[in-house]
Order: C-alpha cells, then sequence, then structure tokens
C-alpha cells in the first residue's frame, strides 16, 4: 500500500504541475493572440488601402479565437484541477484505511 500511496502522490503532484504549465502556456497564446490582434487591426484600419470592413472582420475573427484560446484554457484548468484534488482525496482516504 505504501507504493500506491507513493505513486499516487507523485501522479498528484505531476497533474499539479502539469495544470499550472498548461493554463499558464495557454493564458499566454491567448494574450499574445488578443494583442496581435489588436496591433493588427488598428493597422488595417488606419491602412487606406484596404476597407474598414476588412479590417474589422479580421480583427473580430482573432478576437475569438483569443476568447476560445481563454475560455479552453479555463476548461483545461477546472478539469486538471478536478481530477488532482479527487488523486488527492483518493491518496488520503488510501492512507487512513492503510494506517488505521
Amino acid at each position: 500500500f505504501l507504493l500506491i500511496y507513493i505513486f499516487l502522490s507523485l501522479h498528484i503532484s505531476f497533474f499539479l504541475y502539469l495544470n499550472l504549465l498548461l493554463f499558464l502556456y495557454l493564458s499566454l497564446s491567448s494574450c499574445l493572440w488578443l494583442s496581435s490582434t489588436l496591433s493588427v487591426s488598428l493597422f488595417l484600419s488606419f491602412s487606406r488601402s484596404l476597407s474598414r470592413s476588412l479590417a474589422f472582420s479580421f480583427s473580430s475573427i482573432c478576437l475569438l479565437i483569443s476568447l476560445l484560446s481563454l475560455f479552453l484554457s479555463l476548461l483545461f484548468f477546472l478539469v486538471f484541477y478536478s481530477l488532482s484534488s479527487f488523486f488527492f482525496i483518493y491518496k488520503n482516504v488510501l492512507y487512513i484505511y492503510t494506517y488505521k
């Protein structure tokens, strides 16, 4: 039972670190998408060679992509956090029943 306990505790820490890294990566990528979208849409809106409707459609598509990326990062964060908390509870229950 001690090996199972060690195995679960390593998996919990791995899930937590993976969760944090994934959340940071997706949040940063969505923020980069958002900033690049704003800069490109400002450039296109001030450019006279392209129409303003094209700039608006491009900026709205990129804004939707960035919001979707942020939503997915939040979803992954919640899923991995719930999995890690489930494993943490299971590990503690296993520890209590093993050494009781």
